[in-house]
C-alpha cells in the first residue's frame, strides 16, 4: 500500500520553498490529495503539479503557479481532476477544448472596430509616427466603422467590403486605397490571434477585390491623362525665383522652408529638427532613426548656404525652427500655408505644377524638383539622388552602395543643387515681414 503523504500547512509549504536548493529542481508532496506535488525549479520558481495515471500513462499535470494558485485552490483543482480521471476524462484535453471554445466564441463575436482598436494599440502605435498612427485609425473611423464597424470579423464577406468602399473609390481613390490596406491588416491580425488560418481575408485586393473594383491608378487619372498620385512639384527652373521670393519673407517658417529646399528633407524632419542633431563645424545633420520614414538614421551633408543659414539663427530652444510664440514646432501645414501666401502676393498662381493640372505645389513636391534637376542637368546619377533625400534603395546592388553611404558624392550633389537654386542670391526684393 503506497505511503500517504502528510498534509502540509501553508507555513510548512513556504518553509519548503525557502529551504529548496538553488540550481536544482525539487519536488515535494504536500498531501491532502493523492499525487499533489509542489515543484520548485532550479531558479526557485514554484508551481503545483498533479501526478496521476491517465489512460494508462503517468502524467504530470500543471495546476498553476503558487503566486496565482493558493494551496487550498491547488487541492480543490487536484480533486476535480482526479474525479474527471476516475470517469475516464482526460482533464488536460478537456481544458484545451474549453480554451479553444472560448477563443472561438471571442473570435466569432469580435467586431471590426474592436479588432481595429486592438491591432492599432498592439502593432501600429509602437511602430510608426504619432501622425501616421492617428491617420490609421481616423481613416477607418471615417470610412469603415460607419458601415461595418459593428460587424463580427468572422461574418465579413467580400461583398461587405466592396459595398463599403465603392462609394469612395472614385471620389477619394488614394485615401480609399490606403484605408483598404489598413482594413486588410486589421482583419488579418484578428484571424491570426484567434487561430483562423483556413479563410481568405475578405479585404484582400489581389484575386479578390481587384475583380470587382477598378484599379485606383485609373481612378486617380486627371483629364490630361496624368496620375494624381504624386505631390505637385515646382519645375526646378522656377526654383531660383521661388527661393529669391521666399527670402523676402521673415520668420522661422520661411527659414525652415528654405532649409528644406536645400536639403530635400521631409516635412516632419525639418519641423522637428533639433540643434543636437547638427555638427556645424563638419557640416553634418544626423537625423535619428526614430524621426525618419525608413526608421533608420539618415546623414545629410549640409551645403555652404545651409551652414550660413543655421549660423544666423538664434538658439531660443532645442528646436532649430520653432514657432517663436510657443517655442514648439510648427504644425504640418505651415509650409503649404506659406506657399499659398506667396502665390496670393503675386496675384496669380505662379507656384503651381503645370503637369498636374495647375495644382498648387506642396513642400513634399520640392523633393521631386531636386530629383528631376539631378536627372536632367545635375548629372550625379539616380542612386545618389535617391540616397540624398533619404529614399531606401531597393536592389541588392543599390543596397550595397547604400551601406557605403557615398558621403563625399552626396555632399557634392547637394552643394551643386544649392548653388543652382541660389543663383539669384543678392537680388531679393524688399523684406516683407510676415508673422
Amino acid at each position: 500500500m503506497p505511503k500517504v503523504a502528510k498534509t502540509l500547512t501553508k507555513l510548512e509549504v513556504d518553509r519548503l520553498i525557502t529551504q529548496s536548493s538553488f540550481g536544482k529542481t525539487n519536488y515535494h508532496r504536500v498531501g491532502g490529495v493523492t499525487g499533489l506535488v509542489l515543484r520548485v525549479s532550479s531558479t526557485n520558481s514554484t508551481s503545483w503539479i498533479l501526478r496521476a495515471s491517465v489512460g494508462g500513462k503517468q502524467r504530470d499535470i500543471g495546476l498553476g503557479s503558487t503566486k496565482q494558485v493558493t494551496l487550498s485552490r491547488a487541492r480543490d483543482l487536484a480533486r476535480d481532476y482526479r474525479d474527471l480521471i476516475a470517469r475516464g476524462i482526460d482533464p488536460v484535453e478537456q481544458s484545451k477544448r474549453i480554451k479553444e471554445t472560448i477563443a472561438w466564441n471571442r473570435s466569432s463575436t469580435i467586431t471590426v472596430k474592436e479588432a481595429a482598436i486592438e491591432y492599432h494599440r498592439a502593432a501600429v502605435v509602437p511602430s510608426i509616427s504619432v501622425k501616421e498612427s492617428k491617420h490609421f485609425l481616423s481613416s477607418l473611423n471615417n470610412h469603415v466603422f460607419p458601415t461595418i464597424g459593428n460587424y463580427p470579423v468572422l461574418e465579413l464577406k467580400t461583398e461587405d467590403i466592396r459595398r463599403t468602399f465603392e462609394p469612395i473609390w472614385a471620389e477619394i481613390p488614394r485615401m480609399a486605397r490606403d484605408t483598404l490596406a489598413r482594413l486588410e491588416r486589421v482583419i488579418g491580425y484578428a484571424f491570426v490571434v484567434n487561430g483562423i488560418d483556413d479563410r481568405k481575408n475578405p479585404a484582400q485586393w489581389k484575386n479578390n477585390l481587384e475583380l470587382v473594383l477598378p484599379p485606383t491608378a485609373r481612378m486617380m487619372r486627371l483629364k490630361n491623362g496624368r496620375v494624381e498620385n504624386h505631390h505637385p512639384s515646382l519645375p526646378f527652373t522656377v526654383l531660383p525665383d521661388f527661393l529669391s521670393h521666399l527670402r523676402s519673407r521673415a520668420g522661422n517658417g520661411a527659414k525652415a522652408l528654405e532649409f528644406g529646399l536645400f536639403t530635400g528633407a521631409r516635412n516632419s524632419e525639418v519641423r522637428f529638427a533639433k540643434w543636437q542633431e547638427f555638427d556645424l563645424r563638419e557640416g553634418i545633420w544626423t537625423i535619428p532613426a526614430e524621426r525618419t520614414k525608413q526608421s533608420r538614421e539618415h546623414v545629410v551633408l549640409l551645403p555652404r548656404q545651409v551652414r550660413e543659414l543655421l549660423i544666423g539663427i538664434e538658439r531660443v530652444c532645442d528646436y532649430v525652427f520653432p514657432n517663436i510664440n510657443r517655442l514648439k514646432p510648427f504644425s504640418d501645414t505651415v509650409f503649404n500655408t506659406l506657399i499659398n501666401r506667396m502665390n496670393e502676393s503675386l496675384g496669380s498662381g505662379l507656384y503651381i505644377d503645370p503637369k498636374m493640372g495647375g495644382r498648387r505645389v506642396t513642400f513634399h513636391g520640392f523633393r521631386s524638383s531636386l530629383l528631376t534637376w539631378n536627372a536632367e542637368i545635375g548629372g550625379h546619377g539616380r542612386l545618389l539622388g535617391e540616397m540624398a533625400i533619404g529614399h531606401q534603395v531597393k536592389s541588392q546592388l543599390e543596397a550595397a552602395y547604400d551601406r557605403s553611404e557615398l558621403l563625399v558624392q552626396r555632399k557634392a550633389l547637394l552643394q551643386d543643387w544649392a548653388d543652382y537654386i541660389s543663383v539669384k542670391q543678392g537680388l531679393h526684393p524688399k523684406k516683407e515681414v510676415i508673422k
